[in-house]
């Protein structure tokens, strides 16, 4: 029963993959199109290219796993995933945050698809039945909360280390950018300008006074 329950667990997340990469990081695309200086439309491709992937890979990923096994197509999928997931993260354009997309796509379909075949291959009629239920549950879950996750992981980390390179109303560099440091960004914030003093209220008395007393000697 324990092991049953760690079955149902695994392949849960691995069924879970393609709906939080996909709604994760919704909410960060106006961040992300600033970040790095593209058109929104150019970051929501992101999300097209990944679909595209998604469906190939699963296409490809079924055969391959009844000729080769399981074992060693799910970790080379998991592999690729997290391959994908960094180069998404150290994307210095859009461009190559399109193509690191397609590899998490690619590693997000083995994922999804070698879940439903191991659930095949461990139980069967009603059991079955149950158990994909359950996986669909988990793959509905996680498509509502993925948004929700994803919104307050931006508010946290919108006080990480961008916020460092970002002064109060114009950001000076991204974190990304080579050579950007909190030291860097924090000496190019604009300090607020200095009240002009007020001259003394008693210097033009004075100065009336002594041209007044100018001319009275004069006269």
């Amino acid at each position: 029963m324990a092991e049953r329950r760690r079955l149902v667990l695994l392949l849960g997340a691995l069924s879970a993959f393609p709906a939080l990469t996909i709604d994760l990081y919704l909410p960060s695309m106006p961040e992300m199109a600033r970040d790095l200086r593209a058109d929104a439309g150019l970051v929501q491709l992101s999300v097209t290219v990944f679909m595209i992937g998604l469906a190939v890979g699963q296409v490809v990923v079924g055969p391959l796993s009844d000729a080769h096994g399981r074992r060693r197509l799910l970790l080379a999928g998991l592999a690729t995933y997290v391959a994908g997931s960094l180069a998404c993260l150290a994307a210095p354009s859009v461009g190559w945050l399109v193509a690191a997309r397609v590899v998490q796509s690619l590693g997000a379909a083995a994922a999804t698809v070698l879940a439903r075949v191991i659930a095949r291959d461990h139980v069967d009629g009603s059991d079955l039945t149950r158990l994909v239920s359950a996986l669909m549950l988990v793959n509905g879950v996680a498509t509502v909360l993925g948004p929700i996750v994803g919104a307050q992981l931006l508010t946290v980390a919108r006080g990480g280390p961008s916020s460092w390179c970002s002064p109060p109303r114009e950001r000076c560099c991204s974190w990304r950018s080579p050579g950007c440091s909190p030291s860097h960004c924090r000496s190019s914030v604009v300090a607020p300008p200095t009240p002009a003093r007020r001259s003394s209220p008693s210097a033009p008395c004075c100065a009336t006074v002594r041209i007044s007393g100018t001319r009275s000697r004069r006269r």
